[in-house]
């Protein structure tokens, strides 16, 4: 968990999450009021506290999407109402939302990535938007209205500067500038005998 800052990078600590395993991988973590909300690879959502430990695993239904599609879900209320994505092949996005009054998640929209040949590397949520990370690095937001619809219009486009690098996940920070995860091959070793190694980089 790394906390916002001047100085987050050495505040950052490991947090062992507990409860996971039998709900396949975790797919996506998003901040949520009561902690850590984590989606797993079977679609269900568990509930965790920042500091670790034991996650309850939540009532909701399990969101759409097979196991290895690209996901991502935000808290609108705590415990009551969610937005989600579901990322396709091609550029496609499927927006839902689940509100504790109704048993199922209803899709609310659809999306698709701009251009051509884009595909979907990451997907995040927050309570007012949709942002997608393409293969290239590029970022797209849309906004969502109350309910989960995506606003009418042109996503916001960020193209980030270093093109070198694979990317991760992005996600937008308090004053609306982009922070993408990537990852660059860098060597280590001796001479002759040197192995390449992807290492991480958080790039603004």
């Amino acid at each position: 968990v790394v906390p916002m800052g001047p100085a987050a990078g050495d505040a950052a600590r490991p947090v062992e999450l507990q409860g996971l395993m039998e709900l396949g991988l975790a797919r996506g973590v998003a901040m949520a009021r009561s902690g850590l909300l984590v989606l797993t690879g079977s679609g269900r959502l568990a509930s965790c506290p920042l500091s670790g430990g034991a996650c309850p695993v939540l009532s909701t239904p399990p969101m759409p999407g097979h196991s290895g599609a690209v996901r991502a879900v935000a808290e609108v209320r705590e415990g009551l109402s969610f937005h989600a994505a579901v990322g396709g092949a091609g550029g496609r996005i499927d927006v839902y939302h689940f509100t504790a009054s109704e048993p199922t998640w209803r899709r609310s929209g659809v999306l698709q990535l701009p251009g051509v040949g884009r595909e979907i590397v990451a997907l995040s949520a927050a309570r007012d938007h949709i942002l997608a990370t393409s293969d290239d690095g590029s970022t797209f937001r849309w906004r969502l209205r109350a309910g989960g619809a995506p606003a009418p219009g042109a996503p916001t486009h960020d193209a980030p500067v270093d093109r070198r690098s694979e990317w991760q996940s992005s996600c937008v920070l308090p004053g609306g500038r982009v922070l993408r995860l990537a990852s660059t091959w860098r060597k280590a070793g001796a001479r002759g005998a040197a192995a390449a190694f992807p290492a991480p980089e958080l790039l603004v």
